[in-house]
């Protein structure tokens, strides 16, 4: 009798942990309830995930911003996943004022999140954004715009058959293009199962989808930072 009120007591302790972690951040439940979990804790996300510091990100983006400017048109950035827009809100510190955004995240929640956000920035206008809710590879699949810049951010471990995701990133590439990534770092990537990626792992799948000059740069413990060329 003690042994089975101790199973049970450990089996509720580790729910009551479960719980007290975002749970958007499982990756095994289904897209539909990940959609819903994202939608209901859009509000507070931001005061959850987002404490770090986006230095070395910063970095790498305004060394993007110097090779891929061009004179004749905008540059377009595709930000996959987008979620409450904090890639893009950093990006556009660093890149030119004619730079034109797409935003892609199937959660309806997020988006409004970031909507708002960028609402009350004096660096971003609605105007330099599109915002599209849908599934990423299935927008991919009908994209036909290229883009200079794309972001990935803190998103890859959670879609399913992401080994074919991306060939679908390379086709909306324009030449020269650049991606930026992370990767779950350390023990993080364990907590998604079947989705853990070795650095060669990932450059390996990158390089056939048709990327080159994969390189890895340390960012914080739950991520590092992937930069890569179309």
């Amino acid at each position: 009798m003690v042994t089975c009120a101790l199973v049970i007591l450990a089996i509720l302790a580790a729910l009551l942990v479960v719980l007290s972690i975002y749970p958007g951040e499982f990756s095994w439940v289904s897209t539909r309830a990940n959609r819903w979990l994202y939608d209901r804790g859009a509000a507070t996300y931001e005061d959850k995930w987002q404490r770090h510091d986006y230095g070395a990100y910063a970095a790498i983006i305004a060394d993007a911003a110097q090779s891929l400017e061009h004179e004749e048109r905008p540059l377009q950035v595709l930000d996959l996943a987008c979620g409450t827009g904090r890639a893009t809100l950093f990006a556009a510190q660093y890149l030119p004022p004619t730079t034109r955004f797409t935003a892609v995240d199937y959660s309806r929640g997020m988006l409004e999140v970031f909507q708002s956000s960028v609402a009350r920035s004096s660096r971003l206008d609605a105007s330099d954004i599109t915002w599209v809710e849908c599934e990423l590879a299935a927008w991919l699949d009908q994209c036909e715009q290229s883009f200079d810049l794309v972001l990935f951010m803190e998103a890859a471990e959670f879609v399913p058959g992401f080994s074919q995701l991306p060939a679908k990133i390379h086709s909306v590439c324009a030449p020269g293009a650049q991606l930026v990534m992370t990767r779950p770092a350390g023990l993080w990537g364990w907590m998604f199962p079947g989705r853990h990626q070795t650095r060669r792992a990932l450059a390996a799948c990158l390089g056939s989808a048709g990327f080159a000059q994969v390189r890895f740069v340390p960012w914080r413990s739950r991520y590092e930072l992937l930069t890569a060329h179309r």
